[in-house]
């Protein structure tokens, strides 16, 4: 008698769905990601770890006030806008000049870098216009804790900045090690420092 053949189909195994698969996954990751908050917390954190490594933003910080000391007959420091400080130093002699930096209360990011700007006199100054006290060497400390490097600056001055890091500092300390060797003693040169966290 002749063969009966089965219905067309009927009666073969047929291989996984890799299409309900996938979607089985996906379900499976953004239901874990949704309910676990430390696994959600884990991959923002290392997002956000990526971007800022790619393409870091250096956001001024927030200060609240500057003090300076051994100052001699040189103005107090200036904060304008809450983020830049002008400080007038003389020419080194007797104890070392240091500005003392408090940063906003509300602040708790890191310091990673320090611009420094020496800025133009409003009037000639005695002698040689360019041998103003601005300071060639800068130590910087967080709280009294010492920071890496000793900041050397440009002579003639201009505008530098610097990578110094401290972790959620409450204070910088900034000292004049050294100031223009050629310059008088009786006028003071005015310099700008911003503190710049990263994000």
């Amino acid at each position: 008698c002749p063969d009966r053949l089965a219905p067309s189909g009927r009666g073969l195994r047929r291989g996984p769905d890799l299409g309900k698969l996938l979607a089985l996954a996906v379900v499976i990751v953004v239901a874990l990601f949704a309910a676990v908050p430390s696994l959600r917390k884990h991959v923002t954190n290392e997002a956000t770890s990526i971007r800022r490594s790619i393409h870091p933003n250096y956001p001024k910080i927030a200060l609240q006030s500057a003090t300076a000391t051994n100052s001699g007959s040189c103005p107090a420091p200036r904060l304008k806008d809450n983020s830049t400080i002008y400080w007038s130093t003389h020419a080194s002699v007797g104890p070392i000049q240091v500005l003392t930096v408090t940063l906003a209360a509300n602040f708790t990011g890191d310091l990673d870098k320090v611009g420094i700007t020496p800025m133009g006199p409003d009037a000639p100054s005695v002698g040689d216009a360019t041998a103003l006290p601005y300071p060639g060497q800068l130590s910087l400390s967080a709280g009294g804790t010492p920071l890496t490097p000793t900041l050397v600056l440009a002579n003639p001055p201009t505008f530098r900045s610097f990578t110094v890091k401290a972790t959620r500092p409450r204070t910088i300390e900034v000292s004049a090690l050294s100031t223009d060797p050629g310059a008088p003693s009786n006028v003071c040169a005015e310099t700008a420092l911003i503190f710049y966290d990263r994000t």
